[in-house]
């Protein structure tokens, strides 16, 4: 992956989604029990837009943002963020692209014996 600075990034935007998925498929488990946790994804968000996904427990969501997020590569389909691809991507290029990137978790898991500057600087 190459590094990518603030002014490439607000280029790129201008041109393409800042997040683009084709045909995203994606399984836990192996052999008898794996099972499909999301179905053939097509979607593309631009920078600046603000989505919302709903669906009940167990329908992909967080699935979903965890590849978004950089957290686990995709394992079919094509994923972009920030216009690099990620199906398929290493553990090492997905720590340089988290990196350029922002996750909120829904539980925050601070670490409660750091100071908000130290958990910042992580």
């Amino acid at each position: 992956m190459q590094n990518i600075t603030g002014a490439d990034i607000e280029q790129q935007t201008k041109s393409e989604p800042v997040i683009s998925a084709c045909n995203i498929n994606h399984y836990f488990g192996e052999g008898e029990l794996r099972k499909q946790a999301l179905f053939d994804i097509d979607l593309s968000i631009n920078a600046g837009e603000i989505v919302i996904m709903t669906g009940p427990s167990g329908s992909g969501k967080t699935t979903l943002l965890t590849l978004m997020g950089g957290l686990r590569s995709a394992q079919s389909g094509s994923l972009k963020i920030l216009g690099q691809e990620i199906c398929g991507a290493t553990k090492k290029q997905l720590t340089q692209l988290r990196q350029k990137i922002g996750y909120i978790f829904q539980a925050h898991n601070l670490l409660t014996f750091l100071s908000v500057v130290q958990i910042t600087l992580i």
